[in-house]
């Protein structure tokens, strides 16, 4: 289909958020992604703003059997994030995070990235497992999964998905959980994104207790002893830990995330600094 003429039917049904087609001062802008690689050119992007303008635009898209993209974050490796010639449905506005702390529930909008949800949880000094990077959108990572330091304790972003609202190709907008339509709720956590359009998610919530981080840097030299020493570490290593290491040409780097009650911190974090002749390094409290 035409690029204008999809562009000019878009505006006709009264889309609250903006339409960007390529002739628009903005349209390089809101159509690049963090995957640098996936540098596509869709006819038309819509940056919605409610529940309404993603109808809309799904049913525009299977209407005229146009490509429809959905972007949260735009993090997406292989692209999906964006197309050619398609439609990019961006839910970046939709980004509202409302923490209940009695509760111990967030409802997330299905554009908010990593950064909104971790810094209502931590107004509230609650926390809900997600993943490393805090503009990845909360949408892509938990349709396929999620994981990140605090995984191990609380289980990945999937395990605390309580409920989420989602509009199917058809429009409909489905509230799906564990007792309503949990086919659907089934298939979302970690089924990726083409069972429908996540507008919001709502998560169970966790009390973090003392977190402590250890950063530590040994040489390439003592990187063979360090790395079976860390292997034996990690191995019998309590939930509340989670641990990585980083091995260059220069350096390995081990680092280890405690969350949990202060008192075991210190011991269970010491030894991951006495892995071999440490560079630098040390383990302290996060405020």
């Amino acid at each position: 289909m035409e690029a204008a003429l999809l562009i000019r039917e878009l505006e006709k049904t009264r889309i609250d958020g903006a339409v960007l087609g390529s002739g628009h001062v903005d349209y390089d802008d809101h159509r690049k992604v963090w995957n640098a690689i996936a540098d596509r050119r869709p006819a038309a992007i819509v940056r919605a703003q409610n529940v309404r303008d993603v109808t809309k635009t799904i049913a525009i898209a299977a209407k005229r059997e146009v490509l429809l993209a959905v972007r949260s974050g735009g993090h997406s490796l292989p692209g999906l994030s964006t197309c050619d010639n398609g439609i990019v449905l961006d839910l970046s506005a939709m980004n509202e995070v409302v923490v209940d702390p009695i509760a111990r529930t967030a409802e997330v909008g299905g554009g908010a990235l990593l950064q909104h949800l971790d810094a209502a949880g931590s107004r509230a000094r609650l926390a809900t497992p997600a993943g490393l990077v805090s503009h990845t959108g909360v949408a892509g990572l938990t349709l396929g999964g999620g994981m990140g330091w605090l995984s191990r304790r609380f289980g990945l972003t999937i395990d605390n998905l309580l409920a989420a609202d989602v509009v199917t190709a058809d429009g409909q907008l489905i509230q799906s959980s564990a007792d309503t339509e949990p086919d659907l709720f089934w298939g979302i956590r970690g089924g990726g994104g083409n069972f429908g359009v996540v507008t919001k998610f709502r998560f169970r919530m966790h009390s973090l207790g003392q977190v402590v981080v250890g950063i530590w840097e040994y040489q390439t030299s003592d990187c063979q002893g360090a790395l079976r020493g860390y292997q034996e570490l990690a191995h019998n290593a309590p939930r509340e830990l989670t641990t990585s290491f980083t091995l260059t040409s220069s350096s390995l780097v081990v680092t280890a995330v405690w969350s949990g009650s202060s008192d075991r911190a210190d011991t269970i974090l010491a030894p991951f600094g006495r892995l071999g002749r440490a560079v630098s390094g040390s383990h302290s409290s996060m405020a």
